[in-house]
């Protein structure tokens, strides 16, 4: 599995321990960097479009999942 791709899966499981709105704010921050660097990587790596689209918003909906 790609390294950028577990440091992502590792912040998502770190959102659930975030108790001040900063926190969350800062999880956000860093969430979006991380799966903007996912993004980067499967596009190098030459990823079909298709997997891309969907684990795009499947990571953009557990950073956001109440603006989907």
């Amino acid at each position: 599995m790609n390294s950028g791709l577990l440091m992502l899966l590792n912040r998502l499981k770190m959102k659930e321990q975030a108790e001040q709105p900063y926190d969350y704010a800062k999880f956000h921050a860093q969430g979006q960097a991380i799966l903007d660097m996912w993004y980067e990587i499967a596009l190098a790596g030459k990823v079909p479009s298709e997997q891309i689209a969907a684990d795009h918003v499947y990571f953009k909906n557990l950073l956001e999942p109440s603006r989907w």
